[in-house]
């Protein structure tokens, strides 16, 4: 769009602003007449025919017409106005009476036609009139929008045509036109109103032909829609009217649109035509004046045409030169002339240097020039000719020549050379001062960066100033090396003036002083350093008298410096080296100059202190003994403190035992012993039962102390020449080394299971814990540390299946029937076995004491491994629970456990509960109760059948949450069991508050039930406690009819265990299910 300064005055803007307000109110003064229904139809369909052939022609102008920068405002207002075209198309077909459309009762498609050309109008005249115009940068802005104006006008058929329902009704017979369309039709009269004062006063760079013509054009659709606001049907003359106000006003826009598209831009394009002669006129001038040569050729090297310096420089006029092959004119000692190769090239030279012949009958010269030659490229894209610009470089050479004679003397001083303009910035820098600042040939900085910040201070408060009013300066003044250090120099500044005593430029030059500086400030440094070094010092002379010493030496000795000068090392003898150790030190002292080690000194005080001391020879240049240097530091405490580490290092930190570090140190050394003298050595393998349990109900600090009362028993039930190590965090390992008979360890460890059997009193809890020992021999089961601990691992774990609390001495069958493995091979292993199909599960079954009849099972989960077999429960549910594997456990179980269940009662069996243990991790789990309630889903078994145990420790960790998850799982009535109750610590106010259904007895307090009076306490008062608090009670662990007849005595109506049944494959369980009545075994 072109744009020309037109802003309009106030006085026309009131002019027409007042021309608006008559031409709207002439809206209501027409009549409204009934036409005939043939009349309207005609004269619809003409008015909107040419609405629409007008709209088609704006987009056309907008679309195709191109000036020096086309406007997006005027992409976005064709491809709008083509947007409006079509929907006035749709408007014309669906109109009363037209037969493309379906016929729509209620007129709502046409009017709804009618509404979104209208609005669609509004918005593009907002798009030139309102909106700031902005070139259009990309090719690809003409097709967004008309890509975004064909969519909307495809999406505004498909709803009028396809969903005109979806409107709200613009019409209503009897009643004329709704709230609907009256509102919609003044809003668009607001826009175009908008639009229309935007065109006069927002648009003061366009051209103020079509700033008027958009106006009244505005003006005369706001008076066709106030004409078409107030009609009452479609036959009434002011609609007619409006579609004729609307042909109008598109006729304006297409005049405005063509002005500013099509004659502006011819007119723009006769002005430059005008411009370009008198440039052409312009630059012919410049060429005729110009200090440089000019020489123009044809496409095949001929002279064209030759400025006057070209003319007087090659001295042939321009007839001579005129026609004639340019080597014979600009003669050069090429084989191809430059011109030729332009031509052949087609591209510029760049600047060149080179010699012109101009030697005639009158003299012979050779003069250097620099010269350029650039190819003329014709519009098919050939070479019509080439020009040449030349200069005559004489003088500068010479002028060059003799500034590098200049700059060859000052490239070869030694001293700091440099020129900088009167702003500072350096004009030359010789080669020692490129050395020393670290710059290369080309950089230029100003000379006051070469300064630091107290020398830059120096040089524009003081030298710079008295260069400029006395013509010089010198001083002692610093820069600023290539490696950041300051340089001391001594430096003359000279300020070169023209005739007004104005400055030129500077000059000065500088002589390096870093050697004299170098030397004293090594001197003082020397000295500081003497004074202020951490380590004592001491300087002797050849008679080993003391000469010096730093404040060092007397902070560490106690002496000042007044107290040991013209005394002897002597002094500071402690007394505990020989004479021996003196004379090998300064034997080694003679022979190789120096000493270095360790000796323990007194201070002043008497105190005995060690210190690292080194003791050098200082020799003058006759190789003749002048001083003794010693230096030294006090370690007594690093040595106290590596001492610390050292034990550290190889000890428990929690137990003060030896670690696996100092073990395997000490089994190795046993061995060697055992194998010179014959003997045997024991290796035990010990596990704490039940510790963990103890660890998570009373806490880690309560089971650290429990470990140090075990470290403490096991030293007080062994040899002082036997070594106890913790290797884990129950597990201790004993070296008992120098045995005669292998039996000997036997009566050890009966003596370390006598040892534990006593309760550990712990912050006012008393503790009880046993412990599975493990024993190999060497060299009877191995000759390996390693391996022998292994061994009496596999024992120990024999140890823990025989009931725990007892020792077991390794044997091969062990091995063979467990294959045990280690400890990590058996995770890995225990990672794989669900999806391996190696887990299985046992269900335990569970009896009514009284009727005998079948009530429950309790899911156990087993593990048979491909090549080790059966591992126990003792053994991978513990790993399980320490690698965190116990919660993909706990899921698998609960999941078979519910699909047996299920399966049993689609068998027909009587329903019967299933408990599963639920481990603390499992219930720790945020999912817990989702997860139970999907597995319940899936499965399809009733929650009343589902039971889950959960420990007394795993209630009591944090009782606001167990209290939220249980009330959660009964709430979905599923059972919840308290297990192991007894053994750890509950408090019964709490538990009263649980929503527990049974409390299971513990099979510790069971096992000895016939005649230890105190576990028939405990389970008496916990039958008691659960019939008083409505809650039921079983009792595992069930081996003997003795039992059994004191649990039934005292009213314990559920029992399991042995005497019943074993834990049983699902199989069996079937099996056991066809029979009504338990069967004891």
């Amino acid at each position: 769009m072109i744009h020309i300064p037109m802003p309009i005055s106030r006085a026309k803007l009131f002019l027409h602003l007042a021309g608006l307000i008559v031409l709207l109110n002439m809206s209501y003064l027409l009549p409204n007449l009934q036409v005939p229904r043939g009349f309207n139809l005609a004269a619809h369909t003409i008015t909107e025919l040419l609405a629409v052939l007008f709209s088609m022609m704006i987009f056309v102008i907008g679309w195709f017409s191109y000036v020096k920068e086309q406007s997006r405002n005027i992409i976005a207002f064709s491809s709008l106005f083509l947007c409006v075209g079509l929907l006035d198309l749709g408007h014309m077909l669906s109109y009363e009476g037209m037969a493309v459309f379906p016929p729509s009762i209620d007129l709502r498609q046409s009017v709804m036609f009618w509404l979104a050309a209208r609005f669609v109008a509004a918005v593009s005249f907002l798009c030139v009139a309102w909106v700031r115009w902005r070139t259009c940068i990309r090719y690809g802005d003409r097709y967004i929008a008309l890509a975004a104006a064909l969519l909307f006008t495809s999406v505004a058929y498909w709803l009028i045509l396809g969903n005109a329902a979806w409107f709200p009704l613009t019409y209503i017979a009897g009643q004329g036109v709704t709230l609907f369309k009256v509102v919609l039709e003044y809003t668009i009269i607001g826009l175009y109103g908008i639009s229309a004062v935007a065109a006069l006063i927002c648009q003061p760079g366009s051209n103020r032909y079509r700033n008027y013509l958009f106006f009244w054009a505005m003006a005369i659709c706001m008076m066709g829609e106030i004409t078409m606001s107030i009609s009452h049907h479609v036959t009434d003359a002011p609609v007619i009217f409006s579609h004729v106000c609307k042909l109008v006003s598109y006729i304006m826009i297409f005049i405005s649109i063509l002005w500013d598209q099509i004659k502006i831009p011819y007119q723009m394009l006769k002005r430059s035509e005008r411009e370009i002669r008198d440039i052409r006129d312009r630059l012919f001038t410049t060429l005729e004046s110009i200090y440089n040569g000019i020489v123009i050729t044809d496409e095949h090297g001929c002279v064209t045409y030759m400025n006057p310096t070209a003319v007087r420089f090659l001295q042939r006029t321009g007839e001579e030169a005129i026609s004639r092959p340019v080597e014979e004119v600009f003669k050069m000692k090429r084989e191809v002339h430059p011109v030729y190769s332009c031509i052949f090239s087609r591209r510029s030279s760049g600047v060149l240097a080179g010699e012109v012949d101009l030697t005639d009958r009158r003299q012979s010269r050779i003069v250097p020039v620099e010269y350029s030659i650039a190819p003329m490229i014709g519009e098919s894209g050939d070479v019509t000719g080439t020009v040449l610009v030349f200069q005559d470089v004489s003088d500068r050479i010479e002028f060059q020549q003799s500034q590098e004679r200049l700059i060859s003397i000052l490239e070869a001083t030694s001293d700091f050379v440099a020129i900088a303009s009167a702003a500072g910035e350096t004009r030359y820098l010789n080669r020692a001062s490129r050395d020393i600042l670290g710059l290369d040939e080309s950089a230029k900085i100003d000379i006051r960066l070469m300064y630091p910040a107290w020398a830059q201070a120096v040089l524009l408060e003081e030298s710079i100033p008295m260069a400029k009013r006395c013509g010089t300066w010198n001083g002692e003044i610093a820069l600023i090396g290539a490696s950041g250090d300051e340089i001391p120099v001594h430096q003359v500044i000279v300020a070169h003036k023209n005739e007004a005593n104005e400055v030129l430029y500077y000059s000065t030059i500088a002589r390096n002083l870093s050697d004299m500086k170098m030397a004293e400030y090594k001197n003082n440094l020397a000295a500081k350093v003497f004074e202020n070094i951490t380590e004592g010092v001491m300087v002797t002379d050849s008679k080993q008298v003391i000469q010096f010493v730093n404040p060092a030496f007397s902070a560490i000795t106690g002496y000042d410096e007044e107290e040991i000068i013209g005394q002897t090392p002597r002094l500071l003898s402690s007394g505990r080296h020989d004479a021996d150790f003196y004379r090998h030190m300064w034997t080694v002292i003679k022979d190789k100059g120096s000493w270095k080690g360790e000796i323990w000194n007194k201070r002043k005080n008497g105190e005995i202190y060690l210190e690292s001391i080194t003791i050098k020879e200082v020799k003058d240049k006759g190789d003749s003994l002048t001083y003794y240097i010693a230096l030294f530091k006090d370690i007594t405490i690093e040595k106290e403190l590596e001492a610390r580490i050292q034990h550290q290092a190889y000890h428990d930190v929690v137990t003060d035992l030896p670690n696996r570090l100092l073990l395997n140190e000490r089994i190795g050394q046993s061995f060697r012993r055992a194998a010179r003298n014959h003997h045997s050595v024991g290796i035990m393998f010990l596990d704490l039962d039940r510790f963990k349990r103890i660890n998570d109900t009373f806490g880690h600090s309560v089971g650290d102390l429990l470990l140090k009362d075990v470290a403490r028993r096991l030293k007080n039930s062994l040899r002082s020449t036997d070594t106890i190590a913790r290797v884990g965090g129950d597990e201790f390992v004993i070296l008992i080394p120098d045995l005669r008979d292998i039996r000997e360890s036997s009566v050890i460890a009966q003596k370390i299971i006598l040892a534990l059997t006593s309760p550990f009193f712990i912050e006012r809890h008393e503790l009880y814990i046993t412990v599975s020992i493990g024993i190999s021999h060497y060299p009877q089961d191995g000759d390996n540390g390693e391996l022998l601990i292994r061994r009496a691992d596999t024992a120990m774990y024999k140890a823990k299946e025989l009931g725990k609390n007892n020792y077991q001495i390794y044997a091969l069958e062990q091995e063979k029937q467990t294959v045990a493995p280690d400890m990590m091979s058996l995770e890995i292993s225990l990672r794989r076995a669900v999806q391996n199909g190696e887990l299985h599960i046992h269900y335990q079954p569970q009896y009514n004491s009284v009727k005998g009849e079948l009530i429950g099972v309790e899911a156990l989960v087993r593990w048979k491994h491909p090549e080790w077999g059966n591992i126990p429960p003792s053994q991978f549910i513990p790993l399980a629970e320490e690698s965190g594997l116990i919660a993909v456990l706990d899921q698998w179980v609960l999941k078979q456990a519910c699909e047996r269940a299920k399966s049993w009662m689609n068998q027909g069996f009587a329903p019967v509960r299933v408990s599963v243990n639920l481990s603390m991790l499992q219930f720790r789990q945020p999912d817990l109760v989702h997860f139970v309630s999907r597995v319940l889903w899936e499965t399809g078994l009733p929650p009343e059948y589902l039971e889950l145990e959960l420990t007394e420790s795993m209630v009591m960790d944090n009782p606001d949450m167990t209290m939220h998850i249980l009330n959660q799982l009964k709430a979905m009535g599923i059972r919840i069991s308290l297990d192991d109750f007894g053994i750890g610590y509950s408090s019964l106010n709490y538990l009263k508050k649980l929503p527990i259904d049974r409390i299971k007895i513990d099979q510790s307090f069971v096992k000895d039930l016939s005649d230890d009076p105190g576990d028939q306490a405990i389970v008496q008062t916990i039958i008691t406690l659960c019939h008083t608090l409505k809650l039921h009670v079983i009792a595992e662990g069930v081996e003997t009819e003795d039992q059994l007849d004191y649990l039934k005595r005292h009213q314990c109506e559920e029992v399991q265990g042995f005497l019943y049944s074993r834990p049983l494959p699902e199989d069996e369980v079937v099996k056991l299910m066809r029979y009504g009545a338990a069967k004891r075994y």
